[in-house]
């Protein structure tokens, strides 16, 4: 990972806070999502933060291609922890987020990590099923 100079952190946050989307499981990963048809905004986030970069197929209402970048567990993490002070729309679900940790390791996992996930698994889906109305 590459540390984002400021502007570039805070164009980002915004971006993924409007963007983006943060999900989760009961015994894998956190996953953070974005995505755009803006291929330029995707590789500045591969670019200072990792993950993945995926092509997805073109849908009926866009001529455009549209691309996806997938951060998973630490690295996801990682990235919720650099942008949160400027998070509004999705600062509760990244807080969330930030609690069970994600390590490397196939070692199993403690009750008390089962418990701490599935509760932030059930306040994360909560969260995102939510619909705002303007």
């Amino acid at each position: 990972m590459i540390i984002p100079d400021l502007e570039s952190l805070i164009y980002l946050a915004g971006y993924f806070d409007g963007e983006g989307c943060v999900s989760a499981h009961k015994t894998r990963a956190i996953t953070v999502v974005v995505q755009t048809g803006d291929p330029e905004v995707i590789e500045m986030f591969h670019y200072y933060f990792g993950g993945h970069v995926y092509n997805t197929k073109r849908t009926s209402y866009t001529k455009r291609a549209i691309k996806r970048w997938v951060v998973v567990g630490n690295d996801a993490q990682q990235f919720l922890i650099y942008v949160l002070p400027w998070l509004r729309a999705k600062r509760d679900v990244a807080l969330w987020a930030l609690g069970p940790t994600y390590q490397k390791s196939n070692a199993p996992l403690s009750e008390d990590e089962k418990r701490l996930r599935t509760g932030a698994t059930a306040q994360i889906s909560a969260i995102n099923s939510r619909v705002t109305l303007a």
